[in-house]
């Protein structure tokens, strides 16, 4: 059983980890970065009732696409898809035009 099943099933916010989130251990307002493991707690802090869409985006100061883009690249890769490296690797590439030399 997965975390997020557990979660459901038992009504209590886990983290990715395991371990119960609260309103203490979330991440802080305020920050500037997101690692992967922050972004899944605030996502497994949503779905388990803990923080509602709206008050997540108010507390961290995300938009609302920002929120849905976390959740569609957990559904498409897991929590590896959380992790961006560089925009380029998780964007479709662009097939170049051949150049016209005149």
């Amino acid at each position: 059983m997965s975390t997020q099943d557990q979660c459901r099933a038992a009504r209590v916010p886990l983290d990715p980890n395991g371990e119960v989130l609260t309103t203490d251990t979330l991440p802080s307002p305020g920050l500037k970065r997101w690692s992967a493991r922050r972004k899944a707690e605030v996502l497994a802090a949503v779905d388990c009732g803990l923080l509602s869409v709206d008050d997540a985006c108010a507390r961290y100061g995300i938009s609302l696409d920002e929120f849905l883009s976390w959740k569609s690249a957990v559904g498409r890769a897991g929590l590896r898809g959380l992790s961006v490296k560089r925009v380029q690797d998780h964007r479709p590439r662009r097939v170049e035009r051949a150049r016209k030399c005149w």
